[in-house]
């Protein structure tokens, strides 16, 4: 018995790179997409631009365990705050230091102001001071219906 072989060549397309290449294309459209559809956004700019010669409420973080509170027309209070550090149980340190700086702000800010100017505070936050110590102030002052500016220093 003879055996025939199938002396035709057949072609093939291999297709094992395929999804490969599909998955890149489909990651560097949605990339590219994304990219072409960011909005600009307006950023405060430093230096003389937007200064005034008004004078306003300055609260400084220079660390973590102590800010200061300087009213515009008066001596400089120093806060003393917990030091938080990364425990589960600085719930209540938290809420101790938002209670010290809303007590601050309302013995110094005052309550029926002529204008705004008077009820807003200038916010200075050093590098080395914690975000959630500028969190609590901004909670405190929140609930006191105080105006923030945020302090910016050119680089």
């Amino acid at each position: 018995m003879a055996i025939k072989r199938n002396k035709r060549i057949q072609a093939e397309v291999f297709t094992s790179a395929m999804s490969d290449i599909m998955f890149f294309l489909l990651l560097f459209f949605l990339i590219v997409s994304t990219l072409a559809n960011t909005t600009n956004l307006a950023l405060p700019k430093t230096g003389n631009q937007g200064s005034s010669d008004k004078k306003f409420n300055s609260l400084t973080f220079e660390s973590e365990n102590e800010c200061e509170f300087r009213p515009v027309n008066g001596k400089a209070i120093k806060i003393k705050l917990s030091g938080l550090s990364n425990q589960a149980s600085d719930s209540l340190n938290i809420r101790s230091d938002q209670a010290k700086i809303e007590d601050v702000l309302k013995k110094n800010l005052p309550q029926n102001p002529k204008n705004e100017d008077e009820k807003t505070v200038m916010v200075n936050i050093s590098r080395y001071a914690k975000v959630q110590t500028l969190v609590n102030a901004l909670y405190a002052g929140d609930v006191l219906g105080v105006n923030w500016l945020l302090h910016t220093r050119e680089r």
